[in-house]
């Protein structure tokens, strides 16, 4: 990274710092909102949503809304209010995508190649020391070569299953390979995945049958 985008990363990181200093807590009514509901596919006009502790309590018409003297009021009349978005593939690099995300009502993300960094953020934002996306981070993407420098290399089976319980130890979600994967590895990598309790995801490696791939995972 370069000295420029190391600034751009910590001015961004003092406006999250911000954001999370200004954000309510306690008693919150949000009032005359649009609420987006997925599951109709509609608009719900002039609704009242209580939040308690970060909680939603109540959600209903605005006129028959229950009494929330003391609430902190936010007036939503011309806003929309919708479920938060989860992003399942994402690759974080920098940290103004934090901001992008919020901004875009992105809630949840899956980073599928996690590196020890992204698991410390994780875990800030899951302790509610910096605002972002809550996080669910894969392990580092484990492969028979170094595919330019992302990539844990493996070349044995010891030394893939060893990865495997490395990943595990230090909290990542699952674990991801790549394409460029021998099959006793895969095996390997697999087996000892099913050990540990984590979920097999990524890329099929060459020359290997799907349905082995699926059985495998």
């Amino acid at each position: 990274m370069t000295t420029r985008g190391v600034e751009q990363d910590t001015r961004i990181t003092a406006i999250l710092d911000d954001l999370r200093a200004a954000g309510r807590r306690g008693f919150i009514a949000i009032v005359h909102a649009r609420i987006v509901d997925p599951e109709s596919a509609s608009l719900i006009e002039d609704q009242t949503i209580l939040v308690r502790e970060e909680r939603i309590v109540w959600t209903g018409p605005s006129e028959l809304a229950p009494d929330h003297a003391g609430a902190f009021v936010m007036d939503a009349a011309g806003s929309f209010v919708a479920p938060g978005i989860a992003d399942m593939h994402v690759h974080t690099t920098r940290m103004g995508q934090h901001v992008l995300r919020l901004a875009a009502g992105v809630t949840t993300t899956r980073d599928m190649v996690g590196d020890p960094w992204l698991l410390r953020l994780r875990d800030a934002i899951a302790a509610d020391r910096m605002i972002g996306a809550t996080g669910y981070v894969m392990g580092t993407i484990l492969a028979d070569r170094p595919l330019y420098g992302y990539a844990i290399v493996v070349r044995t089976e010891a030394e893939a299953r060893a990865a495997v319980r490395q990943q595990a130890a230090c909290g990542y979600r699952a674990i991801k390979i790549h394409n460029n994967l021998a099959l006793p590895l895969l095996d390997a990598i697999a087996d000892e995945a099913r050990h540990v309790g984590l979920d097999l995801i990524g890329h099929v490696p060459h020359d290997t049958p799907i349905e082995h791939v699926v059985q495998s995972a």
